[in-house]
């Protein structure tokens, strides 16, 4: 079999190490020579070594310091799990949980409080986590969280933008109060993911 010349490489010959790990095989014998399908993902590999690198590097961040809308999905769900009957709740409750995360830019402060308004969590729970946005609205103003938009002077919470508003007609209740269950009794933070 003849390998067909399609680039040369200057710097330093391939090692036949090199070439079995990307699945070259035979006596291509320490070849220069690499199929440009091969130097793509040579190329390519590299590229993702280097994220990976600098990504298992980078210190991790602390979520209620990051984004105030950590802090408010965690009592969100703390306050959805600890109901008696799951049985009265709809898409408003999904789309408190849902709005929570959103951006101010998206979704404002009062209609995130007009979100818990709708859901069907008893009066207290309403009041606490009206309350606890108020607080976390206060420290974003203050410039108490790391995140921040560098094309936003306005003070924001959240990260995420929607395509979606509202969760009518899209769901099934009775699946979403074990999961609900399932996330505020995990330790690790993906493993309700896995449902």
């Amino acid at each position: 079999m003849r390998l067909k010349k399609l680039h040369e490489y200057e710097d330093k010959e391939l090692t036949m190490s090199l070439l079995h790990e990307y699945g070259v095989n035979g006596s291509v014998q320490g070849a220069r020579i690499v199929p440009s399908e091969l130097e793509k993902y040579l190329n390519k590999k590299s590229r993702l070594d280097r994220i990976m690198k600098k990504l298992k590097e980078t210190e991790e961040l602390d979520p209620d310091k990051y984004d105030g809308s950590y802090e408010l999905m965690h009592e969100t769900i703390r306050a959805y799990s600890n109901l008696n009957d799951y049985s009265t709740l709809d898409y408003n409750d999904l789309n408190l949980v849902y709005h929570m995360c959103l951006g101010t830019w998206k979704l404002g402060i009062e209609a995130k409080k007009k979100s818990i308004n709708s859901s069907h969590l008893d009066y207290g729970k309403k009041e606490k986590l009206i309350k606890k946005i108020d607080e976390i609205w206060n420290r974003a103003e203050n410039g108490e969280y790391q995140h921040q938009e560098p094309d936003r002077a306005d003070t924001i919470v959240g990260m995420f933008s929607t395509g979606l508003n509202s969760f009518v007609s899209k769901t099934d209740i009775f699946e979403y109060s074990p999961l609900i269950e399932s996330i505020n009794k995990s330790s690790n933070s993906f493993k309700p993911c896995d449902r």
